[in-house]
């Protein structure tokens, strides 16, 4: 989901592939920047998962103006602020403020109207279970940044400023003390200005309010979790004509009949090159990109190819989306690809007017899985039994992928490590869990052979075959 009020650009900052935001004004929101500069030690894929946590986070503080208003808010009301977001994280736009045992009061019937389209606005879903984790991990980490801020924007309204000290004293009960100062103060600038009041307010609730928790209605026990994170991330075969008749581009309908075929990361199929692929044999290849840039100097586009130690190049493939993939490619690069003005040789490209040409790579993660996610609203594809409003991701379609290899075809650990391109067969029995329906189908074929006779893979001599 597009941010709507704010503005994130690529950027690059000590030699590292960054992000900047900026509000509607143009002017740079330095408390991003400065948490981008916190993060540069992290992995890239960590780091461009935190910058867009923090800043849809901002984008929340600004539509309910505690960020970019000219109000200043006590701490309370921004405590508040805080952990209604957190229930928005677990709710979406189904949050509720009032209690089905209790006459609601009207201002929480008013509260949740205005959330409820807050979120519809925003594009707030509820995260799923293993989202949590590195989600509250960027928001505190944002939230600590800004509280060492604080200290800098007081030297700042002191030194440059010229506020005084008895008025900072006061402001760190009443933050208000300090934006009426502020506000007159000639030698600031309009950005240093929003500095100020931006840190003092976020800085002042972390440092006495701590940190933001997991709502504890999440909670449960491990085996509750353990089955529904299984069963939520394999993408249901039977659904996938419906994600392709409702994804509008041949570029996406080649790229999920890749991942759902062969179980690639969706990162292995954005780095891949028109070399890569083999349409006489109908093959695909996946190769290390870090040992293509070797020897060069690397590039912001380089530093966005990522690779998790696949440790083999050939892929297999399966069928019906083999077929699937050669011929969407096929249209793909008829109809919809572009040569790039700067001759690069990736295969998928963005397809805005504004972005024609560029590699796929270079695309926010965020806006390819909404990409994904839109595709399973409009088909209407639903959520697992234990989660039905679960919306799947591209990574269930590599799921789908080895969770077929596993439970249906039966490859051995290793066999299923080859597949998969993991460096540990640990890694690959993941995917190795029974479902109802397959030993269903199991007992079906089993009933068949008793009663008419016919033959199958399961003897009706040796029921304990069943796995």
């Amino acid at each position: 989901m597009a941010l709507v009020n704010v503005r994130k650009e690529v950027t690059f900052s000590s030699g590292h592939h960054s992000w900047l935001l900026t509000d509607v004004t143009g002017v740079e929101i330095v408390i991003f920047t400065a948490f981008c500069e916190s993060i540069l030690g992290l992995a890239y894929e960590t780091r461009e998962r935190y910058a867009t946590v923090v800043a849809r986070f901002i984008d929340y503080l600004y539509e309910i103006e505690i960020l970019g208003g000219q109000v200043a808010h006590t701490r309370t009301v921004i405590n508040r602020a805080l952990k209604t977001y957190i229930e928005l994280l677990r709710c979406g736009k189904e949050i509720s403020f009032t209690n089905p045992k209790y006459p609601a009061r009207p201002n929480d019937v008013a509260r949740e109207i205005k959330f409820r389209a807050i979120a519809q606005k925003l594009g707030i879903t509820p995260l799923a279970s293993n989202s949590w984790s590195n989600t509250l991990a960027a928001l505190n980490r944002f939230l600590a940044i800004t509280a060492e801020l604080e200290i800098e924007a007081y030297e700042l309204a002191l030194l440059k400023g010229g506020v005084s000290e008895s008025v900072l004293a006061r402001s760190s009960r009443d933050v208000r003390i300090l934006w009426d100062a502020v506000n007159g103060a000639r030698t600031l600038s309009y950005q240093e200005i929003q500095h100020i009041k931006t840190t003092s307010m976020l800085g002042g609730v972390t440092r006495f309010k701590g940190k933001l928790k997991r709502p504890k209605a999440l909670k449960q026990s491990t085996r509750q979790s353990t089955q529904m994170d299984i069963n939520a991330l394999d993408f249901p075969e039977e659904y996938f004509p419906a994600l392709i008749e409702h994804t509008r581009t041949y570029r996406d309908k080649a790229r999920w009949s890749l991942l759902i075929g062969s179980g690639i990361r969706q990162s292995e199929g954005n780095n891949l090159l028109w070399g890569d692929i083999n349409f006489e044999k109908r093959e695909v290849y996946v190769f290390n990109p870090v040992v293509r840039v070797l020897g060069r100097n690397v590039s912001i586009r380089d530093s966005k190819l990522r690779f998790k130690g696949r440790t083999k190049t050939e892929t297999l493939f399966r069928e019906p989306y083999k077929s699937q993939f050669f011929y969407f490619i096929q249209r793909y690069r008829e109809e919809e690809y572009r040569l790039p003005p700067d001759g690069n040789d990736f295969v998928f490209q963005m397809l805005p007017d504004k972005y024609l040409g560029m590699p796929l790579l270079e695309a926010n993660d965020g806006s390819l899985t909404d990409l994904f996610k839109g595709a399973v609203k409009r088909a209407r594809i639903p959520g697992p039994q234990v989660n039905a409003h679960y919306i799947y991701t591209p990574h269930s379609l590599r799921h789908a992928f080895g969770a077929f290899l596993a439970n249906e075809v039966g490859l051995t650990d290793a066999e299923l490590q080859l597949a998969m391109g993991h460096k540990s067969p640990l890694s690959s029995r993941k995917y190795r869990n029974t479902k109802l329906d397959s030993l269903q189908r199991k007992l079906e074929r089993y009933d068949r052979s008793v009663i008419y006779g016919q033959e199958d893979s399961l003897s009706p001599t040796a029921p304990t075959s069943l796995k």
